[in-house]
């Protein structure tokens, strides 16, 4: 099972990540808003690096994430 990403904007750009959870079941994604006067270059590498939880129109993440991270460390 995997959750849905959706934009309200469909003329929004995101970089979105994505990993395998622990189950192997489902998946930890995090999607950040590329500002509209600006370009994205990513290259093989996961970029987003704080994800604002207070701001879902530039960040999107899955319910897990911070679970995830917190048991991760």
């Amino acid at each position: 099972m995997f959750d849905d990403v959706s934009a309200p904007r469909l003329n929004a750009g995101f970089i979105f990540h994505i990993l395998p959870d622990e189950s192997g079941s489902s998946a930890i994604w995090a999607a950040q808003r590329v500002p509209d006067d600006h370009v994205a270059v990513v290259a093989n590498a996961f970029v987003i690096r704080q994800i604002n939880v207070s701001d879902p129109t530039n960040f999107l993440f899955s319910r897990s994430v911070h679970e995830t991270a917190t048991a991760k460390g």
